[in-house]
């Protein structure tokens, strides 16, 4: 049973109160922390090392791509983490399943869905619970960084700097994921892999 202390990261104020009467309906004793940016959520992860739960919205504000669960995932490696979002696209799940989230809820899931997840979550399981039929293509993470910084509008001599290696690897890493993806050029596959949620717009 659920009596420790949960942080709530979501900036929408109506469904983070939604949260919170979810997880006090689950856990009446527990202490619920609350954060609608990406500071105040890590400044109350701060001050509350032994945090039993965390359920994060992935666009919260102050973060970029997947860089906020990456960095509490970091900083509380015990704590359970349920990404809860509306970016429930197939390629999206796994990359946030791969980053170490103990699950994820899409928004559209109906109340009983979501505490039946965070149930399951705080039993020790990992869910997953979307609508999304997509199946599921897997990048690598470099894959994921090269394409990151293509959408910025980085040349292939600019990323092989960036990320230390040479440029003929940043040709291979984009050939790959063009041929997964099924398209021939630069700018098509940062737009397919925006689509299906591998990379975040």
């Amino acid at each position: 049973m659920l009596t420790g202390k949960v942080l709530i990261a979501e900036d929408h104020p109506m469904f983070r109160d939604g949260l919170e009467m979810i997880v006090q309906e689950l856990a009446t004793e527990c202490q619920v922390l609350c954060a609608g940016d990406f500071q105040t959520a890590w400044k109350l992860g701060q001050q509350h090392p032994d945090l039993d739960l965390l359920l994060l919205d992935l666009k919260l504000p102050g973060t970029q791509g997947l860089d906020g669960l990456t960095r509490f995932r970091e900083a509380f490696q015990l704590c359970p983490i349920v990404v809860i979002s509306m970016l429930e696209m197939a390629g999206n799940v796994r990359n946030v399943m791969d980053l170490g989230a103990n699950g994820f809820i899409a928004k559209s899931t109906p109340r009983d869905g979501l505490m039946a997840g965070l149930r399951q979550v705080l039993e020790g399981h990992i869910v997953t619970i979307t609508d999304d039929p997509t199946p599921v293509v897997k990048l690598t993470p470099r894959q994921v960084e090269v394409l990151g910084l293509v959408k910025v509008g980085k040349s292939n001599k600019e990323i092989a700097k960036i990320l230390l290696i040479a440029d003929s690897t940043v040709r291979e890493h984009l050939s790959e994921a063009m041929s997964l993806l099924r398209v021939s050029n630069r700018t098509q596959v940062v737009l397919e892999a925006q689509r299906l949620g591998l990379i975040l717009e």
